[in-house]
């Protein structure tokens, strides 16, 4: 499906944000939530998560939680699943706590992928009585125009959604980040195209209910677009870029890089391509350093390199300090994996930490193959100082860490795109419009 109108609207449609994970700052979607809502009229704003975590946003004051946990204790406490947390303002704390056992077996779950688990947890939410009266009444009270929700590669995340549209009389938008289809990948398990199958199947099903589609990159618009033969707008993150950018100090020794992020998908190898130079560099002296901010763990075979080779590492912080963190720094890093079965999952993938280098006024450095969309874009549009090969990024770097005119030359280069292609007002203004032209369409929800 697909829209058209360029009339705007000041008027902030209701909006239902729905993820897996709750909305936090400091984690990869909540970032972008934050990015794309920010300004958003608080009472016209609601957020439906699947994790046993806190909110931690300024935005969204209305949430509804349901998971697995809350599931399972049905048995034992015979509490129907869902709870309703409603804030007096964005900035009160929410009084839910991360769960650390689930965080562990979910960050082990992602990491192997195992196509038996997503088989039970599908099931478990089939069965489950999560649609019950507590979703309802939370639903009748907020009364969503439009209900958005990046596109999941978790089945059940897509039957909630429809189920969702549907209760709600909404509109549904979907947004793709990823090839979630795997459509240049070869997938050998019969297990894992089975999975596929039927989360195709229900993608297919979503686009049906949906007024509008979403992609993050040209490439995945297009193969999506003749793919599943509908319509998709182009949908980035976008950056805070006011005339010139940040004049950053003489960059002294030592030289200091920055990578904020997942390491998943292999990238914690590329990191440790940069880890192996670092040691070489700083061998007579500490020359260059890298400080990497993610929630992730670096595998332990890495460990001993990490500590001798000059790269700091720190839990994620919140957006703020971290784009204190950014501005602070005079190389912003960007990494995509090399590995054959990595570089196929996120060939058609678009980095959001793109337009955090961006703007951070920092010389950007991407490492990663050619073929990857952000990689590729990056490259195009001469934003960044790009290593297509680790063979070269020794050579790179040496050249970076002597040449500082070269780190201010592609620290404007970045700052330049990001004026003429990513300002975040744009970015808010055109999405605000789209989803209030959607608000208005005449309602055509089917029975649940």
């Amino acid at each position: 499906m697909s829209f058209k109108g360029k009339e705007m609207s000041n008027a902030y449609p209701k909006i239902l944000v729905v993820s897996i994970n709750a909305w936090a700052n400091y984690i990869s979607s909540g970032n972008t939530f934050t990015n794309f809502f920010r300004g958003w009229d608080p009472d016209k704003i609601a957020h439906i998560f699947f994790r046993e975590e806190s909110p931690r946003n300024d935005i969204c004051k209305n949430y509804y939680q349901l998971s697995e946990k809350q599931i399972l204790s049905l048995f034992k406490s015979g509490r129907l699943p869902g709870k309703h947390i409603l804030l007096n303002s964005p900035d009160e704390k929410s009084g839910l706590e991360n769960d650390k056992l689930t965080d562990s077996f979910y960050e082990t779950a992602r990491k192997h992928r195992y196509a038996a688990l997503l088989f039970i947890r599908d099931i478990i939410w089939m069965l489950a009585p999560w649609k019950n009266v507590k979703l309802r009444v939370f639903l009748s009270e907020f009364k969503p125009d439009v209900i958005f929700m990046p596109c999941h590669s978790a089945v059940y995340m897509h039957r909630i959604f429809r189920y969702l549209v549907k209760a709600a009389g909404a509109k549904g938008v979907l947004f793709f980040e990823d090839d979630i289809l795997k459509l240049k990948q070869r997938v050998r398990s019969p297990i894992v195209r089975l999975y596929q199958h039927q989360l195709r199947r229900n993608i297919k099903k979503n686009i049906k209910v949906c007024a509008a589609l979403y992609a993050i990159t040209e490439e995945l618009k297009q193969e999506y677009a003749e793919n599943l033969n509908a319509s998709f707008k182009l949908l980035r993150k976008g950056g805070t870029f006011e005339g010139e950018p940040v004049e950053k100090k003489a960059h002294k020794p030592p030289i200091k890089m920055i990578f904020a992020g997942n390491i998943f998908y292999k990238r914690y190898e590329v990191l440790a391509e940069v880890a192996k130079c670092l040691k070489t560099i700083n061998a007579n002296g500490e020359k260059m350093v890298l400080n990497v901010y993610t929630n992730n763990e670096f595998p332990n075979n890495m460990q001993a390199l990490l500590k001798d080779s000059s790269v700091n590492v720190f839990k994620a912080i919140g957006l703020d300090a971290l784009n204190d963190a950014y501005t602070k720094s005079d190389i912003a890093l960007h990494v995509e994996s090399f590995d054959k079965k990595m570089r196929q999952l996120t060939q058609l993938s678009f980095s959001t930490k793109i337009i955090d280098c961006m703007q951070s006024g920092a010389a950007i450095l991407a490492i990663g193959p050619s073929e990857n969309a952000g990689i590729a874009y990056l490259k195009r549009m001469e934003a960044a100082i790009v290593v297509n090969d680790t063979a070269d990024l020794l050579e790179v770097l040496k050249e970076l860490e002597s040449n500082h005119d070269m780190i201010s030359a592609y620290s404007q280069k970045a700052y330049q795109v990001g004026i003429r292609y990513h300002r975040i007002e744009d970015v808010r203004d055109n999405l605000r419009n789209d989803l209030s032209l959607i608000a208005k369409m005449n309602s055509d929800a089917g029975d649940i």
